[in-house]
Order: C-alpha cells, then sequence, then structure tokens
C-alpha cells in the first residue's frame, strides 16, 4: 500500500513539473512526449522552418554540408530547403 503511494507521487510531481515548463519555458513544448517515450541520447524534432518566411535573425548559420545550430538546438537543411531544429533528450 505504501509502494503505491510512492509510485502515485512520483507520477503526479513529474506531470506537475512537465505541465510548469510546458507553460513556462518555450523551448519545453513536447515535455509530456519526451517523458513518455525515448531515451537519453535520442533526438526530439523541435519545429521545421521554411527560410523564406522566416526573419533571418530566426535562422540558424549553418555550414557546408547544411548542418549548424541555434541557441541549444541542432540544425539540419533539407534537399528541399527547408530547415529541421531538433536536439538530443538529455
Amino acid at each position: 500500500m505504501a509502494l503505491s503511494k510512492i509510485w502515485s507521487a512520483f507520477i503526479i510531481i513529474a506531470v506537475v513539473v512537465g505541465g510548469i515548463k510546458a507553460a513556462f519555458f518555450s523551448d519545453s513544448n513536447m515535455i509530456f512526449s519526451s517523458m513518455v517515450t525515448g531515451k537519453s541520447g535520442d533526438t526530439l524534432q523541435l519545429r521545421t522552418i521554411n527560410p523564406a518566411s522566416a526573419p533571418t535573425a530566426d535562422l540558424p548559420k549553418l555550414d557546408s554540408n547544411g548542418r549548424g545550430s541555434l541557441g541549444s538546438a541542432s540544425a539540419i537543411r533539407y534537399e528541399d530547403g527547408s530547415i529541421l531544429l531538433y536536439k538530443k533528450q538529455e
């Protein structure tokens, strides 16, 4: 009986912390999917950017291979010109 209360408390705390991170931190929009699935080192897709419609300040600096970074996220350019932002799960 006591063990089920402990596990329930862990789950409730995780959901509350995930809700706070999702509400107040802009880079945590997929927090619940990363809590449920995945392991350390897996990648999480953050968003896809269309360079034609995005302001230049929001575009990552890419090298000749089409890879780069923007803040804590990594970026890769697809053949169609769109840019995928992703980061590794901790």
